[in-house]
């Protein structure tokens, strides 16, 4: 591949052995996820912003000898850190919900599948994030996530016995991503996550609506915990490794 241009979000530095060279796990529109090198030129040390985790850029590329991509220009297209925001706390929740959002991508696609759907995903999320500091867009996120990977569970009816759920006894276990009643809960099952009928009625509504709608609603801390709590249950299908910043969060 020769000089091609390409799209997309830094995910995290890469530690990286050789000198004067850094590498970095980008997340691109046309590639999927790629590794890319960046050799310390004048060209690229005019640019050294540019090429930091968070930021979305276009890239143009060409393939090395060693089978990944090397950085021949660089142009910022947003920078989602550091923040213009009077407040700190502010800033300090949107830059972590962006790397949130960063990490799970990270740790849950194989490098080299594009997905057009979920870059989409990835990059309206973190505008929402960066302009409005809404604690609920990081979990639409998770939301949407797992229902673009088929593991978001049946959110309206018993799996047992397939009643239609209008009470708080609402339960969703991490063995088989199903949602059951009280009566019809798994005997052995070890790990699960109750389910208000409230928080079902939102994760509804998360799962079919746009992010400036969701953006726009009010919710309690309550129903945001507990889908926090819903949602780290079921990206545990995603991936087998804990998230730095969800226990940063949580702490």
């Amino acid at each position: 591949m020769r000089n091609k241009k390409v799209e997309g979000l830094i995910l995290k530095e890469v530690p990286y052995q050789k000198e004067n060279m850094k590498l970095f796990s980008v997340f691109t529109r046309e590639l999927g996820k790629v590794l890319i090198s960046a050799q310390s030129s004048r060209k690229l040390q005019n640019s050294k912003r540019i090429l930091s985790p968070l930021n979305l850029c276009e890239f143009e590329l060409y393939t090395s000898s060693a089978g990944y991509f090397k950085v021949k220009n660089a142009v910022l297209k947003a920078s989602f850190y550091p923040l213009e925001r009077k407040s700190a706390e502010k800033q300090l929740q949107s830059i972590q919900d962006i790397s949130q959002v960063a990490e799970i991508i990270e740790k849950t696609i194989e490098e080299g599948e594009p997905n057009l759907s979920l870059y989409s995903l990835v990059v309206k999320s973190a505008m929402i994030i960066h302009h409005t500091a809404n604690q609920l867009i990081l979990e639409a996120f998770k939301v949407k996530l797992l229902g673009l990977s088929g593991t978001l569970p049946n959110l309206k009816h018993c799996f047992e016995c397939r009643e239609k759920r209008n009470d708080d006894k609402n339960w969703i276990t991490q063995d088989s991503l199903h949602m059951y009643c009280t009566h019809c809960l798994p005997k052995d099952s070890m790990q699960y996550a109750s389910v208000t009928l409230d928080t079902l009625k939102l994760l509804h509504f998360i799962a079919t609506a746009e992010f400036e709608e969701i953006a726009k609603i009010s919710t309690s801390a309550k129903n945001i915990e507990e889908l926090k709590q819903l949602n780290s249950l079921l990206l545990t299908q995603l991936t087998t490794r804990d998230l730095k910043s969800e226990k940063t969060l949580l702490n």
